[in-house]
């Protein structure tokens, strides 16, 4: 299997990028995953320091010092995954964590965090995203996993089979929706293709439109309200 050694870490690696579609795929050689509802988070550890790198490449080390500081124990590696705030059932509130990031970035350390991993990018100076992913699911578990401590970091659980009654469940929870990925397939960094497609829940709402907001010349924020116990809001 082709890897590709480099004596140190390179640097933000562009994310992997998303399809949605209206539905899951069906057939062999696909697994599904839980979509977390929170921000994407790449995580590059080396020797013993660790650095966050936010979706665009901005890097959030300052914000997550706690974490930081729990990932000291890993391997040097280039993680990819899902930063959430749990709310009290257990289940991502995204709420919360804009609430949360929004007093860390003022530099207040406070409110607890949980980071879903999902691929593992780097090891040891090794570059995997060449590898299907079956593989790179294989050192996440057995090579990071066992590392670090399992209330802050989680491991994103990949099912095989038919991903319609994943879908349903996630649904039926509240949740965002699922992310379903081909077992054969390398990791394509900055690219959009169907070997990683995304199908969401999408709960609906009545709204009446009622007029809109501009700044000069310019359309700033349409107007919308909601009826509420009787009461129009």
């Amino acid at each position: 299997m082709p890897r590709t050694r480099s004596a140190g870490l390179p640097g933000f690696i562009p994310f992997q990028m998303l399809k949605l579609v209206a539905a899951p795929p069906t057939g062999e050689g696909w697994v599904h995953e839980i979509k977390f509802d929170g921000y994407r988070m790449q995580l590059q550890v080396a020797g013993g320091r660790a650095a966050w790198f936010s979706r665009n490449g901005n890097e959030w080390t300052s914000r997550l010092t706690d974490l930081g500081q729990i990932a000291a124990g890993l391997p040097d590696c280039i993680l990819d995954g899902e930063l959430c705030a749990l709310g009290s059932e257990g289940q991502p509130n995204f709420s919360t964590l804009r609430s949360i990031m929004g007093r860390r970035q003022a530099g207040t350390i406070t409110g607890q965090l949980t980071y879903f991993m999902f691929d593992l990018l780097w090891l040891n100076g090794v570059d995997l995203r060449l590898l299907p992913l079956r593989d790179r699911m294989h050192h996440l578990q057995h090579e990071i996993m066992g590392c670090v401590d399992d209330v802050a970091f989680r491991l994103v659980e990949a099912l095989p089979g038919e991903g319609k009654a994943l879908l349903q469940a996630a649904c039926g929870l509240s949740l965002e929706g699922i992310v379903s990925k081909r077992l054969d397939a390398s990791y394509r960094s900055g690219e959009r293709l169907d070997i990683w497609r995304k199908a969401k829940c999408r709960p609906g709402q009545e709204v009446v439109i009622g007029g809109w907001r501009t700044e000069g010349s310019r359309f700033q924020s349409i107007m919308a309200g909601v009826w509420e116990e009787g009461r129009f809001r």
